[in-house]
This record gives C-alpha cells, structure tokens and sequence, in this order.
C-alpha cells in the first residue's frame, strides 16, 4: 500500500482555523513533513526534496537515470534495474509495485511516483 505514515491519509484534508472578527482562514497541512505544503506536494508520503541529479525537481516525480535513484527506492537485482512505484489501482486506489525501471514513466503518466515499500511486490 502506498502511503506508508498512516498520519498522511489522516491529515490530507485542510483544516478550518477562525480568526478574530469571525473571519475564516485555511491551514494547509505539511501532511509527509518534508517542508512541501500538502497543496504543492507532488508525492504524498514522500520527500519531495530528494534530487539526486540536481535539476531542481523532486525525484519521486521527475526521476533521474536509475544510476541516481536513491537505493531506498531500488528492489530486485541491481541487474533487472527495478524500482519501487505507487501506482494506482483500476479501482482508483493504489499500491506499491516493483517495476522495471523503464515502466515508471507510464506509471508517472497516471498519476503514480517513484517511492519506497516496507513489503517488496513484484510484478512482471
């Protein structure tokens, strides 16, 4: 399952703060704590400020040649080029997969990211 800190699903909603003189303001949550405000976060659950290969855009969105992912989100054989991705489900979930890395654009392209698992899922 994608989203491995149960506290990112459980504060994923804005809350509501009054202010005085009856006026009300949003506060936006940092739900994953990686400086990145839940409305800008492109990762949910993950550190939008990994860039292994310093172009200035996170890596779990924008992933840099497998050389630089970063080994928590490597599996498999070094070999097979594997990576762990939250890609979502045809039910419009999602879960954590471990594709070749050559597919993780295609993931990207419907609406997944780069990631890392607790559980490897291996998928052909």
């Amino acid at each position: 399952m994608c989203f491995h800190h149960a506290f990112t699903i459980l504060n994923a909603k804005k809350l509501q703060a009054k202010k005085i003189g009856g006026q009300t303001e949003s506060l936006i949550l940092d739900s994953d704590c990686d400086g990145i405000t839940d409305d800008l976060d492109l990762c949910p659950g993950i550190n939008d400020n990994i860039d292994m290969n310093g172009d200035n855009l996170p890596d779990c969105k924008y992933p840099p040649g497998y050389a630089n992912v970063i080994s928590q989100w490597k599996c498999g054989s070094p070999s097979l080029q594997k990576v762990f991705v939250c890609t979502k489900t045809p039910s419009g979930g999602f879960k954590t997969v471990c594709t070749y890395y050559s597919a993780v654009q295609m993931h990207i392209n419907n609406g997944g990211f780069l990631e890392f698992a607790e559980v490897q899922v291996v998928i052909n």
